[in-house]
């Protein structure tokens, strides 16, 4: 079956980042180092790495004078407007919404006697708990968090030391788990207008938070609310840890009338049971 316009635009967005941060680390740059000689914030360079961003013309002509590579900068204009064009065909086919596209696979689909399901960057959608499609959904949209926190006030907050970093969520198998132990919860990431780095886990339904302050290699949190979200979360991510740190390969559910529940081995620490009623 030939591949979506979306992941084809995205797998092409990932392989013209790879070119340009190998194109860095063959000049001997560091991501900071490159970004105090094209003169922007080294979020810019972060998010045209991961493919989060799309670098302009300006941008690679920069990135390429900086590594010593103008050679290649002709190459590399080339490649990002071909991505661009198909992002672009991507919104024409979704301009009126996702129905046509998903109407072209019904066919085939009604056809199909057997549907294997591979997902390199998240969580197959058999496996999806309700909580954790929602995350993903509102991380592709950028969704703003919303909901009322007063409650919170009623709650002395706490700080202590992480024992896992926050950005562990930004994978996808510690996203899960932390879907599965603290369902509802949004990993939420902002900056100031410095360009300091703000993280937060947040439950507007359930009035908690847990807000994460860096301090070199390590973290602190401090968490307010009825709910320690970053306490049931952190329980399950460093008994994932402890367990060898499985894939989905290992998760297993058990489904019937009244609750869905995931484990991982016989761990107390990996079992989770979600009521659905």
């Amino acid at each position: 079956m030939p591949s979506s316009p979306s992941s084809s635009a995205q797998a092409a967005r990932e392989a013209l980042a790879v070119r340009l941060t190998h194109l860095r680390k063959d000049a001997g740059l560091s991501g900071k180092e490159l970004s105090a000689r094209c003169g922007w914030h080294p979020a810019k360079t972060t998010r045209i790495q991961k493919g989060a961003a799309a670098p302009a013309d300006a941008d690679i002509r920069a990135w390429c004078a900086a590594c010593g590579a103008d050679d290649q900068t002709g190459d590399l204009i080339a490649t990002a407007r071909a991505v661009d064009s198909m992002y672009m065909e991507r919104r024409r086919l979704h301009r009126n919404g996702m129905r046509k596209v998903q109407e072209d696979f019904s066919a085939l689909h009604e056809k199909a006697a057997v549907c294997r399901v591979y997902a390199s960057n998240g969580v197959p959608g058999f496996f999806q708990t309700p909580g954790y499609a929602t995350a993903q959904a509102r991380s592709q949209a950028a969704a703003p968090v919303s909901g009322d926190l007063s409650a919170r006030t009623a709650y002395a907050d706490s700080e202590r030391p992480t024992k896992v970093p926050p950005l562990l969520l930004e994978e996808w198998m510690p996203a899960f788990l932390a879907q599965l132990a603290a369902p509802g919860a949004q990993f939420v990431r902002a900056a100031t207008s410095d360009g300091a780095q703000l993280l937060f886990v947040c439950d507007p339904e359930r009035e908690s938070f847990a807000a994460f302050t860096r301090d070199g290699e390590d973290w602190t949190v401090r968490q307010g609310g009825p709910m320690a979200l970053w306490d049931d979360i952190e329980r399950s991510l460093t008994a994932w840890q402890d367990a060898g740190s499985p894939d989905i390969t290992a998760v297993h559910l058990h489904i019937t009338a009244d609750a869905h529940t995931y484990r991982i081995g016989d761990n107390p620490a990996l079992r989770w049971q979600h009521s659905v009623r």
